[in-house]
């Protein structure tokens, strides 16, 4: 159900519940809530306040994540509020913009071998614990206000695998990474995924911020296929060991042998080579983050290794 509530609605209703941050304006909205640039009347201080519709139980989840996570470049939870199992009202750290308007107005050659690590470093700390982000995409990537620094946030999708957590393997959902974003393991119907899955969407990012625009735009499924098998190569079974058991593979699908120049990622700094590497369409092929990180550590220098306790939850949705 679209949320429809005004500013002076919104505003009512977090005094009603004794939360005192006056809302300035909005500063982004989606189906299920909207974020609010917010300050405390007494202090001063600025945040964004994000208000999301309780309509799934794992909707708590995002705070419950970013409440136990403790990361440089992991948006930083300042507290979070339930409304009656109605809304959850969550109290962030202000960023300027996302990665992906700020690609749109910078050049990047200067950030982004800057920026890349600090993705890396967010992605290889959550993997470390068996946290799948599932919706890694450059308007998810927060830029700070204080020194460029990369904040990944929108946890809304985020799950703990299932093995890591319960030693079993049981589905999830197919519906998870905004298409321009979203692996081939996926799009051929793939639910026993792991947090590989993220490692093609940072790929996806990395190359963005070489490209100065999304590296696979595609408005549906069999769009975005024939992108990704014309930039990688189409899988069989050589390539991708049980690809044509996925229950979306078309055996039909024309045969492409690869070719980063269609899309022009041919460049041969490090941030290109980074996102190449990462974009293999066969999952147990694709390197962790930690391995990406370590061939870019040499370029840039080390990030620091912030300590995240252990998240421990059950759903695998």
């Amino acid at each position: 159900m679209p949320n429809t509530q005004s500013i002076d609605e919104c505003q009512e209703e977090l005094l009603h519940y004794n939360i005192n941050f006056q809302l300035e304006l909005e500063i982004g909205s989606g189906s299920q809530g909207r974020v609010y640039k917010a300050y405390h009347p007494k202090t001063g201080n600025r945040y964004a306040l994000k208000k999301v519709n309780i309509t799934h139980p794992c909707t708590v989840d995002e705070a419950t994540i970013l409440n136990e996570f403790r990361h440089a470049h992991i948006i930083h939870l300042v507290r979070f509020w339930i409304l009656e199992d109605r809304a959850l009202v969550m109290l962030l750290e202000l960023c300027d913009c996302d990665l992906y308007t700020f690609i749109k107005n910078h050049d990047m050659s200067e950030f982004a071998p800057v920026f890349a690590p600090q993705i890396l470093s967010a992605v290889d700390n959550m993997h470390s614990y068996g946290l799948m982000h599932r919706d890694i995409k450059t308007p998810n990537i927060m830029i700070s206000s204080v020194g460029n620094q990369i904040k990944i946030g929108d946890f809304g999708s985020a799950r703990v695998m299932s093995e890591y957590e319960r030693g079993d393997s049981s589905p999830y959902t197919a519906v998870v990474t905004t298409i321009y974003y979203r692996p081939p393991e996926i799009l051929f119907g793939e639910r026993d995924y792991t947090t590989k899955i993220d490692i093609w969407s940072v790929g996806c990012v990395l190359a963005e911020m070489v490209l100065g625009s999304p590296l696979i735009r595609a408005t549906t499924e069999v769009e975005a296929i024939l992108t990704i098998t014309r930039l990688v190569g189409t899988p069989d079974e050589t390539s991708w060991p049980g690809c044509l058991k996925l229950p979306h593979f078309n055996p039909s699908i024309p045969k492409f042998p690869g070719n980063w120049a269609f899309r022009g990622l041919t460049n041969t700094d490090v941030v290109s080579s980074l996102a190449r590497a990462a974009l293999v369409a066969f999952p147990g092929l694709r390197p962790t983050a930690h391995e990406l990180l370590h061939g870019i550590e040499t370029f840039v220098g080390t990030p620091p290794t912030p300590i995240m306790p252990r998240v421990k939850r059950e759903r695998s949705e």
